[in-house]
């Protein structure tokens, strides 16, 4: 029976060169094959940096923009009629429609809350994600509607409270021009960060269309005193 050695030893000419450029072959393949992984988990790991420090920055400049020392020119307080000016709500066909704010919120029990914008970090981490979680604290309170209104159309609210399981507990209502925030002295000026006019971040209770309770944030990244645990602390 041959051994190695005669296997080996038959090889030759033509024979062993092809074996040795076979193998030649395959260790270059291997390892490019080898470090086109590496490459490309490199650049996956990269790509998620990126991503995450993207997603820091934008929350960042959220922080930073409603931080701002801006001072409110606050219009209303406690004790005066809500201002009644045109809104917008999304309809049954898909298309904004125009409400009035005192026939929204002028009968009843109301609690409204004021955001700097949908999908913002702080406002879909902690405060409409609150007025969901204790919409039926409120009710049991003897409040009849709970609605919130930012400087955003009324597709992106939409989309909004759909994303945040708030539709049907919430009305959302959109203040596009900025026209509720102005009237109750509640606006600010996000320019600087290419986001025009805002609203400031608030919690009102409204009892048949006048302001029983108003709770504006004096660091507007927080949700604290315009947090619905704060607004059911009261009722």
């Amino acid at each position: 029976m041959p051994t190695v050695h005669h296997v080996m030893s038959r090889i030759s000419g033509g024979h062993s060169q092809q074996v040795s450029t076979s193998v030649a072959r395959f260790v270059p393949m291997k390892f490019s094959r080898a470090r086109l992984m590496h490459r490309t988990r490199g650049r996956q790991a990269t790509q998620q940096l990126n991503r995450a420090a993207t997603a820091v920055a934008a929350e960042a400049e959220e922080i930073a923009l409603i931080n701002n020392d801006q001072e409110s020119d606050m219009t209303v307080a406690v004790g005066d009629k809500i201002p009644d000016v045109e809104v917008k709500v999304l309809g049954a066909d898909g298309m904004p429609t125009s409400v009035s704010t005192g026939e929204v919120l002028g009968s009843g029990k109301v609690v409204l809350f004021g955001v700097p914008g949908a999908f913002t970090p702080a406002c879909s981490k902690a405060h409409l994600p609150g007025y969901v979680a204790g919409a039926d604290a409120l009710a049991g309170k003897g409040v009849d509607t709970i609605a919130c209104i930012a400087i955003n159309d009324a597709w992106v609210l939409d989309a909004w409270a759909d994303s945040q399981g708030a539709k049907g507990m919430i009305t959302m209502l959109a203040d596009g021009n900025g026209t509720f925030a102005e009237a109750m002295g509640l606006a600010f000026d996000g320019s600087p960060f290419g986001l025009g006019k805002r609203s400031l971040r608030y919690a009102a209770v409204i009892e048949d269309g006048v302001i029983s309770r108003l709770e504006v944030e004096e660091n507007r990244s927080n949700v604290a005193v315009s947090s619905c645990a704060n607004v059911l602390s009261g009722l």
